[in-house]
């Protein structure tokens, strides 16, 4: 292993990163190629009798002459072990240091799933995939996009009424991105399917950039033609948890935790408690379809439906089918002709956490010290 590994760090590091800090030099001698790697050298893919292959620009590129084929460190990987772009950068990771775990930085390591034994009547007989090849490597771009780009953070943050910083928090926890879609950049929420010890990362649901004002917003999973059921966006240990928010839609979510101020730093989300975004006024039969198998232990729930007759509607279908699985279910009802939901309603009389704490308080969900009940 070269000197470039020596240093670990404790995030998936970005392709641009690794480029930055993993050569075409250090590959080569990863790989055990055989000669040295140049300006003007030997192929390391098969017999050379002459020169036909060149690294330059430092170690960052390659060309190889006799199939005008080239590229950066993680085609090189690729074309060396002949295997996926996906591969490439799985190994090209585990070379600069970083070590993929269950549990991750911050709110992805609040997602442990305790042993449990699952029913035959609750197994869901759907088998996810965790997000690969061309899907994973558009979401990985997306996220290094979002995470450099502080104008497009701040924009954000603005829009949806978020403290400047909430984006940037997210993008480095992995569960917002802006990755190419139609031929234009949008955002996407990272999809997450419940696994035996941890989620499974299996795509992203994009939110396209409408074409002209006054279009209508269309969103897209990828990758597409796979039947992906409708699962929730999750924040925090939704399989530890002792009380879960669960808002019409992932931007809902964000800003319920957001305004509670649990999504200012790494020691902010408070322990037992999850904030779920359901994907679609009726997505709540895919999430108790989906994660009951992985149920917490008596959990209380506050939902936080939109103000139109889908969300009305959660009052008696969802609340409904959560109380046998929950110690309370309460519903937070929106007002008669006000904003259409949470984030709305937040942007017109912004919530503090004090505020946030005094509401969870009041309903009897968490104790003074904001832990819940």
């Amino acid at each position: 292993m070269s000197s470039a590994t020596s240093n670990t760090i404790q995030r998936p590091p970005s392709i641009e990163e690794i480029k930055a800090r993993y050569t075409v030099f250090d590959a080569w001698r990863d790989e055990g190629c055989r000669g040295e790697p140049g300006r003007s050298c030997k192929s390391p893919f098969r017999d050379d009798q002459h020169p036909s292959f060149s690294v330059f620009d430092e170690g960052r590129r390659f060309k190889d002459h006799a199939d005008d084929s080239g590229g950066d460190v993680l085609d090189f990987i690729t074309k060396a072990r002949g295997c996926s772009p996906a591969e490439a950068l799985a190994v090209a990771r585990e070379r600069v240091g970083w070590q993929p775990s269950a549990h991750g930085p911050a709110l992805s390591r609040r997602r442990d799933a305790p042993a449990v034994v699952i029913r035959a009547d609750t197994a869901p007989t759907f088998r996810p995939e965790p997000m690969s090849g061309d899907v994973r490597i558009a979401w990985e771009a997306g996220l290094h996009w979002l995470k450099i780009d502080s104008d497009l953070q701040g924009e954000i943050d603005r829009w949806r009424g978020w403290p400047i910083g909430t984006v940037r928090f997210l993008a480095d926890e992995g569960l917002l991105a802006a990755p190419e879609g139609k031929g234009a950049r949008g955002l996407a929420f990272v999809v997450q399917y419940p696994g035996r010890s941890a989620w499974i990362e299996t795509g992203y649901h994009l939110r396209h950039k409408p074409r002209r004002p006054g279009d209508r917003v269309v969103w897209t999973y990828q990758p597409a033609g796979v039947g992906m059921p409708g699962v929730p966006f999750v924040m925090g240990n939704f399989y530890g948890a002792r009380l879960v928010i669960v808002c019409e839609g992932e931007w809902d979510a964000c800003t319920f935790a957001a305004a509670a101020g649990w999504l200012a730093d790494e020691s902010a989300w408070p322990e037992g408690v999850a904030a779920l975004g359901i994907r679609g006024a009726s997505g709540w039969r895919a999430f108790i379809e989906h994660w009951r198998p992985r149920w917490p232990r008596r959990p209380r729930f506050l939902l936080v439906p939109d103000n139109d007759e889908a969300g009305r509607r959660w009052h008696t279908e969802f609340g409904g089918a959560l109380a046998p699985l929950a110690l309370s279910v309460t519903i937070l009802p929106p007002k008669a002709g006000g904003p259409k939901d949470f984030n709305d309603l937040h942007r017109q009389k912004p919530f503090s956490p004090a505020s946030i704490h005094e509401l969870l308080l009041s309903l009897d969900l968490v104790d003074r010290r904001g832990f819940p009940v």
